[in-house]
């Protein structure tokens, strides 16, 4: 009963970390507006890092040094931050011109990705019953990414598709899943500290980063003025301190997006973290069910005016049709295929003692 109520704790926790990172990261971004985009992205990666180093160094000094298992992998852990980095710089450059509509349908590629690329390099086929659970989760998100057809008003300002936009948005999918796959094929060949998993991907993300901002300097990615970054940054730097810059087309910024900033950052560390918690629980396509089952939700969440305030949008029928879906695929993925039974199997007591879950056998969650 108590390893039951550990994993149905960890996927609730997942789901509310992921819809609350999905709706603060489109407020941040319309805060800070497009000018701010490429600080935000390393912004982050940088407060990520201070914050893991800061907990990898007060583990190795305040607490047991063996906490985490083996000797890390360092080559596959820098193999997963490249997939990571890799999927985030695709993503950042066809977004865009990849209109909202095909950006969610893109999205749903990832549970069926996942699947199909663990069953060609780890083996693992996927069982009918799995594959039917997972139609239904793509399917009811899909309706739920309908809301832009389905309504005509839901786009105030349509973007311009670009076909090499979408092929890049596409591809960005196929490396994110890659990374979950071979975070699961990691996890699987030996006990790996998940902190530690998550500051090498994120040092590895940071300085791919840099060495592919060259990349927006062409005008048909961004045409980025590679000579005006330092200042863009420095302004970036002021607006999270709540001043605003005096630079043309800067926005007004305030002690709003200081609190904005530093919410999702909060959110982002924990969801990203979380996660890479889950896949070694249950394995990449339980961590992507979960994730998917956070659309619909974040679309709810999206309509009430008095969590997002001016960022809310009309109430949209097929969200409900889509959570019912949704849910749905993941009570026949989770109770009814061998997949779901296995994740919900009991882990090796050092297993999740090493992932700090659990201490003298109390659930340690938070």
């Amino acid at each position: 009963m108590a390893v039951d109520a550990t994993y149905w704790a960890m996927l609730a926790v997942l789901v509310a970390l992921t819809v609350a990172d999905a709706v603060l990261c489109t407020i941040m971004f319309d805060m800070f507006t497009e000018r701010y985009a490429i600080f935000l992205n390393q912004a982050t990666a940088f407060v990520y890092i201070v914050v893991a180093s800061v907990l990898l160094l007060s583990r190795r000094f305040f607490l047991d040094a063996s906490h985490g298992g083996d000797c890390p992998p360092w080559l596959a852990l820098i193999a997963i931050g490249l997939f990571n980095g890799t999927g985030n710089t695709a993503q950042a450059l066809g977004l865009p011109h990849t209109p909202g509509l095909t950006q969610s349908l893109l999205n749903l590629l990832n549970l069926p990705l996942v699947l199909l690329l663990a069953w060609a390099f780890l083996r693992k086929r996927p069982s009918a019953v799995a594959s039917i659970g997972a139609a239904l989760i793509v399917a009811g998100a899909a309706c739920s990414a309908l809301r832009s057809l389905w309504q005509s008003d839901s786009a105030a300002e349509p973007v311009e598709p670009l076909w090499y936009a979408i092929v890049l948005y596409l591809g960005a999918q196929i490396f994110f899943s890659g990374e979950r796959v071979f975070e699961e094929h990691v996890f699987g060949s030996r006990r790996v500290d998940p902190l530690l998993m998550f500051w090498v991907t994120l040092v590895t993300q940071f300085c791919l980063g840099w060495a592919l901002l060259p990349i927006q300097a062409v005008r048909a990615l961004g045409g980025l003025d590679l000579a005006a970054l330092p200042d863009v940054i420095a302004d970036g730097v002021l607006c999270t301190l709540g001043r605003s810059s005096d630079a043309p087309g800067a926005p007004a910024c305030s002690v709003a997006n200081t609190a904005v900033f530093f919410a999702y950052v909060a959110v982002d560390f924990s969801c990203y973290l979380w996660g890479l918690v889950v896949i070694r629980r249950g394995g990449a396509g339980l961590m992507t069910a979960a994730s998917t089952l956070a659309l619909p939700l974040q679309q709810l969440v999206l309509c009430l005016p008095f969590l997002v305030g001016k960022w809310a949008e009309s109430f949209f029928a097929g969200d409900a049709v889509a959570l019912a879906v949704v849910l749905g695929g993941f009570c026949v993925f989770q109770f009814w295929s061998r997949e779901g039974r296995a994740a919900r199997r009991a882990p090796p007591r050092d297993a999740l003692i090493s992932d700090g879950l659990l201490a003298d056998g109390r659930l340690t969650i938070g």
